[in-house]
């Protein structure tokens, strides 16, 4: 983690550490601005709990380099967002990893589709996401 100018960068992978470590730095600098992120994600649960911190604490989000998969919704939760003139954001369908055979993929992106109308993206934008 980096601090400057009322912000915060995150580099790497979206897990529970990063969630903690965002706890943290909202406790040690409540005057934080911004969440600058730089991942290629992995996540979705830990990716929600960022989405509630960033919400209460109204930051800003930025991109520098990468947002993709997960990490998108921490960006997308941003109270504004911006993007670096080389920044890519990724976006994609759900598949199963594993033995999660209870978890129905396309309940899951429907309550993504609405989350990221809700935060301002058009409907036509949140149906391709998938």
């Amino acid at each position: 983690m980096v601090l400057k100018n009322n912000a915060a960068q995150f580099d790497g992978p979206i897990n529970f550490k990063y969630f903690a470590a965002l706890e943290n730095t909202l406790k040690a600098y409540p005057d934080l601005k911004m969440l600058v992120l730089n991942s290629p994600s992995r996540r979705i649960p830990t990716a929600r709990g960022l989405v509630s911190l960033i919400g209460e604490e109204k930051l800003a989000t930025h991109v520098d380099t990468l947002c993709t998969s997960a990490s998108k919704f921490a960006f997308i939760a941003g109270q504004s967002r911006t993007l670096s003139g080389s920044a890519q954001l990724g976006f994609h369908g759900y598949k199963l990893n594993g033995s999660i055979v209870s978890l129905n993929i396309a309940e899951e992106e429907a309550r993504d589709r609405a989350f990221f109308i809700a935060n301002g993206l058009s409907q036509n934008f949140a149906q391709r996401a998938f």
